[in-house]
C-alpha cells in the first residue's frame, strides 16, 4: 500500500479537527507531502501501529506552543498549571488516536481490514531514520502557534 494514500487522509481529517472541532488558526490548510530520508521529531510524539491489510507506523508530532494550545482547546474549564505537563501528553496520544480512528474510512479499500494499536508516547525522541527497504511519508501542519508534523513509516 502506498503512504501517500494513508498519509493524505489523515492529513485532511488532522486539518478539519484541528480548525473546525478546535478552534485552532490554521496558516495554511494546503500540505506537501515530502518523502525525506529521516523524520525530525518534536517534544511531544506519539506513535500509533497501523496493522492488518497495512503494516505501517504512524506518528504525529507537536511543538510545545501548539500542543499548549490544543491541550487548552481540549480540556473544560481553567486548568491547574501543575497539571499541564501530564494533560499535554495525554491530549498528544488523544488527538492522534482521535483522527487517525476518524480517517481510517477514508483509507483505500474504505479501511476494511485496517487495525491500529494504542497510541503510544515517545520521550525524547529526535529522528526516525529509514533503513534500505522502508519509506517515510510526511507533511508539516503550520498552526497560529506551531508546527505538528504528521509521519507515516513502512
Amino acid at each position: 500500500m502506498n503512504n501517500d494514500y494513508i498519509l493524505r487522509p489523515i492529513v485532511e481529517r488532522t486539518i478539519e479537527f484541528l480548525s473546525n472541532e478546535m478552534g485552532i488558526e490554521l496558516k495554511n490548510s494546503s500540505f506537501e507531502i515530502l518523502y525525506p530520508h529521516k523524520a525530525e521529531l518534536f517534544a511531544y510524539t506519539t506513535m500509533i501501529g497501523i496493522g492488518g491489510s497495512a503494516n505501517l507506523m504512524f506518528t504525529m508530532s507537536f511543538e510545545n506552543d501548539i500542543l499548549e494550545t490544543l491541550t487548552r482547546a481540549f480540556t473544560y474549564g481553567e486548568i491547574d498549571e501543575s497539571e499541564l505537563e501530564s494533560l499535554k501528553e495525554s491530549v498528544v496520544c488523544e488527538a492522534a488516536n482521535t483522527v487517525l480512528g476518524n480517517a481510517i474510512m477514508n483509507f483505500p479499500g474504505g479501511g476494511n481490514g485496517v487495525t491500529i494499536t494504542p497510541p503510544v508516547m515517545i520521550e525524547h525522541g529526535k529522528t526516525i531514520t529509514k533503513n534500505a527497504e522502508s519509506k517515510i511519508a510526511m507533511t508539516k501542519i503550520e498552526t497560529a502557534s506551531g508546527l505538528i508534523t504528521l509521519a507515516i513509516i513502512g
